[in-house]
């Protein structure tokens, strides 16, 4: 079975749009989830592919 992300929230179809990026105006990369999918696995996936990180790097994540 295809992997799509599209998923069923509260009756209707969402997704989750989740980026990891250096600044205002430049993406390093992108995933899209299912709606009700938690946005924690999909932002140690970006982590992941990014690698360590020097200095003091800022975290943007909501409950999952």
């Amino acid at each position: 079975m295809e992997h799509r992300a599209i998923g069923r929230s509260r009756g209707s179809l969402s997704n989750k749009f989740h980026a990891l990026v250096a600044n205002d105006r430049t993406a390093l990369s992108i995933e899209l989830t299912p709606g009700q999918a938690g946005d924690a696995p999909a932002g140690r996936d970006l982590l992941r592919w990014f690698g360590p990180v020097s200095g003091e790097p800022a975290l943007v994540m909501d409950r999952a």
